[in-house]
């Protein structure tokens, strides 16, 4: 059986998603098996290689992981990363998402644009006084809004915490040599020409 190359399917595609999301938007577990999974793909007798193969396409230095595809994890390859910061850094869209927020939303995104990255677990709560599952819901809020860019952090304990970076953090330290390069009603028309008609999180 021919060996996957993960880095030439995402290379060839632009943008893909981790799960089915779209029919015109390539998904990885599809692609390694060969079947629409719409349910969670861990009892899939190759959940190994799907999840093996995922942490090497969001650890590729060239690939920008985020909730970009009708909110799901979805690949960006560098080269769409320029129309991508073009529609995510317009002020009018920003405050339109913005104002969608709770006040907790609204004090978490001000904390990961303080910091840069923000490390989330049960026992570094930022924000006093606030129980681990409500700060998790407005986690999701911003993702969903394509307000931040979500990852995952390997801890000291061998376990998994999510971490939240800011879009200003990504185009000063992974982004420096790529500038937003159209209005933001031209940005988006290039995104969608590797989306097709899927529901964007940074659409509206």
């Amino acid at each position: 059986m021919k060996r996957f190359d993960a880095d030439r399917w995402l290379a060839e595609a632009k943008i893909a998603t981790l799960t089915t999301s779209n029919d015109q938007v390539p998904s990885l577990v599809e692609e390694l098996t060969g079947e629409g999974i719409r349910g969670s793909w861990w009892s899939h007798p190759k959940a190994h290689l799907i999840y093996n193969t995922y942490r090497r396409i969001a650890e590729c230095p060239c690939v920008l992981t985020v909730k970009l595809v009708e909110g799901k994890v979805t690949f960006v390859h560098m080269d769409i990363w320029a129309s991508l910061l073009s529609a995510v850094l317009d002020e009018e869209w920003q405050q339109r998402a913005r104002s969608k927020l709770t006040p907790l939303g609204r004090e978490l995104l001000r904390l990961v644009e303080e910091t840069g990255i923000l490390l989330l677990t049960p026992t570094s709560v930022p924000t006093p006084g606030v129980e681990y599952r409500t700060l998790r819901n407005a986690r999701q809020a911003l993702e969903r809004r394509c307000l931040v860019i979500s990852g995952d952090t390997h801890t000291a304990t061998g376990s998994h915490a999510p971490h939240l970076e800011s879009w200003g953090h990504f185009r000063g330290f992974r982004a420096a040599r790529v500038e937003p390069s159209a209005a933001r009603v031209d940005a988006l028309r290039s995104i969608h020409a590797y989306t097709a008609n899927a529901r964007l999180t940074i659409d509206g």
